[in-house]
């Protein structure tokens, strides 16, 4: 009866202190602090040795809280924080000190919660206890006692919700501010540690996060509006809380900043990595034990089960006609590791000294091909921002080939001008295979994502440089092109000062008006060995298309460029004997707003 009255209590208050203390409760500091000790332990073992093969016994006690985890477990989390931050020392010795300074701060946070319902308890109890002996002599009946002692209750259940209000108030912006540091280094907590996040409860951001979850996740391109203005009216704390409490959300909202994808998107690739880097580890074990490969492995110089994880393509490809089904999801497993090291050396900071963002990331997209959007350089103020789009053959594991193309023309515009320049590696469509490439459908979808993608960068840069927008350039090459001229037919030539389409097979456009462009801003080139020319007519033949090359007729109204140093259809962003081509110089001109011919 005593527990039922205390309850009637919490609800004459209207309030319930334990529902507004959950979350902190159910955080578990413990596991914060093992990955500090393991992040702080990684950075001395760097300054000792230079490498992480010491941690395993420095990281056996912090292990064990992170929910029984194995040194090689924390291990190949800051492993891949390393590699996908290009953290040193310093950086590893600072996350690992600020996530002690969390795991402290919510463990206090935690103690005065606790107390503070404790007090409640024994306050509203204690009424409780007073009611019944009173009710045992029939001093007072059981109404007139709650009438007189309601205020009593109510007060006891307000002050100890005030309480806690303050303490999860104080202990927001504690966690806030931690969290901002940790995204201001590009790190993200693992999704498995509950620090006792809180969205930030603004108006504006309960409609954003209806409006953004109602679309579902993934892929609702061409239905999501930007979210700039409702994310530049949050706090940097509550933008933090928001990365580390919703980051699928996030990830896929348009017009944020380049460095709020990037922290939620280089989590993701850090939990692939780990992910991936256990079920190779785990395959190759068993493989190991099988009669088989230990018969076979000695005659390949093969002699651990690690080494099968990192052995040469050419002894791969050896031991697969012999034994697919032994192998099993090796090869997979391998490719996928491959996938996910490129895009980690494709954001990792370059001798050109500028930092990556990864502003799209998901490897099990478009049927697993991935998909992976890179911006090199501060995209969100640069007076001059080209959009490289690759076609054909090309997916996420081809990011490092792509992000070279990109780097290549980055590295002409900075040689040509002393502006501020960026460059986005766009991966965010399904790429054809080359079989598949005759077809537009694909592009007709992709060019609708693109011309979003396209508004999201221009309202995330117009934000961020107060109102500046950057000169855009859309460079496509192959069907990349293709994508383009769709884009621009969806809206894009709003948002793109000029166009350059290199190796086209044709766009679905009589002219550059269709393409909402005018004389002077499309540019086109394709080298007479490119084998598109041995192939032209292909698409027409087979979809009856009328693409067969068009944007070359005078009629289109496109200026040329030349293709002098292009060998083939791969090469318009290559050099010749260490110099840059004709197209690249080319691209790279129009992108700083220069003529091609200079």
């Amino acid at each position: 009866m005593g527990a039922m009255q205390v309850a009637d209590f919490l609800a004459a208050a209207g309030l319930d202190p334990h529902a507004r203390a959950e979350a902190i409760l159910s955080a578990r500091p413990g596991e914060v602090s093992a990955l500090g000790e393991a992040f702080t332990a990684a950075a001395d073992a760097l300054l000792a040795s230079g490498s992480l093969s010491s941690l395993a016994g420095q990281l056996a006690d912090a292990s064990a809280v992170f929910d029984g985890a194995s040194p090689t477990d924390l291990m190949a989390e800051v492993s891949a924080v390393r590699d996908t931050l290009a953290a040193g020392p310093q950086v590893l010795a600072g996350l690992g000190a600020q996530l002690s300074t969390l795991a402290g701060r919510t463990a206090i946070a935690q103690q005065q919660v606790s107390a503070a319902l404790m007090e409640m308890q024994e306050k509203a109890g204690q009424v409780v206890l007073n009611y019944a002996s009173l009710a045992d002599e029939m001093v007072i009946g059981a109404q007139a006692w709650w009438e007189m002692n309601l205020a009593d209750g109510v007060g006891i259940v307000q002050s100890c919700d005030s309480a806690i209000a303050a303490i999860v108030d104080e202990y927001d912006a504690d966690l806030g501010a931690v969290l901002l540091v940790l995204q201001s280094a590009g790190y993200l907590l693992p999704p498995d540690v509950d620090v006792g996040l809180a969205t930030p409860s603004t108006s504006a951001t309960t409609e954003v996060l209806f409006e953004y979850a109602d679309f579902g996740v993934p892929d609702p391109h061409g239905q999501i509006p930007v979210a700039t203005a409702w994310w530049a009216s949050l706090s940097a704390a509550e933008q933090a809380v928001m990365l580390q409490a919703n980051p699928s959300l996030v990830a896929m909202m348009r017009g944020l900043p380049a460095d709020a994808y990037h922290a939620v998107n280089a989590r993701a690739l850090i939990d692939d990595s780990v992910d991936t880097d256990e079920q190779l580890q785990e395959v190759c074990e068993k493989l190991w034990n099988t009669l088989w490969i230990q018969s076979v492995a000695p005659r390949l110089g093969i002699e651990s089960a690690a080494e099968l994880a990192t052995m040469p393509s050419w002894k791969m490809s050896l031991l697969m006609p012999m034994a697919p089904m032994v192998l099993g999801s090796l090869p997979a497993l391998r490719e996928k590791a491959a996938t996910i090291n490129g895009v980690q050396q494709s954001i990792t900071v370059g001798g050109d000294g500028k930092d990556r963002y990864l502003l799209e990331y998901d490897s099990a997209a478009y049927d697993g091909d991935g998909l992976a959007t890179i911006a090199i350089g501060e995209v969100d103020t640069a007076e001059n921002v080209a959009v490289v789009v690759q076609g054909a053959n090309h997916d996420l594991g081809t990011i490092t080939a792509q992000t070279a193309d990109a780097e290549a023309v980055l590295g002409e515009m900075d040689a040509m001008s002393d502006d501020e320049n960026a460059v986005i590696v766009y991966g965010g469509y399904d790429n054809p295979t080359i079989l598949q490439s005759p077809f537009t459908e694909r592009a007709e979808y992709a060019g609708q994502v693109l011309a979003d993608d396209l508004a999201g960068y221009a309202a995330a840069h117009h934000e961020a440089s107060g109102g500046a927008d950057p000169h855009t350039t859309i460079i496509g090459h192959s069907y990349g092109t293709v994508v383009a001229a769709e884009a621009l037919k969806d809206g894009a030539s709003a948002y793109a000062d000029d166009v350059v389409l290199y190796g086209s097979p044709g766009v679905d456009a009589d002219d550059i008006g269709d393409l909402g462009m005018t004389s002077g801003h499309v540019f086109v080139s394709m080298t007479p060995s490119d084998v598109l020319i041995g192939a032209s007519g292909v698409s027409a033949v087979l979809t009856g298309h009328p693409l067969s090359m068009n944007v070359y007729d005078s009629s289109f109204g496109a200026t040329f460029i030349g293709w002098d140093g292009v060998d083939d259809h791969g090469d318009y962003f290559g050099y010749e004997n260490g110099e840059p081509n004709q197209t690249l110089k080319g691209a790279a001109a129009v992108a700083v707003q220069q003529s091609p011919g200079d």
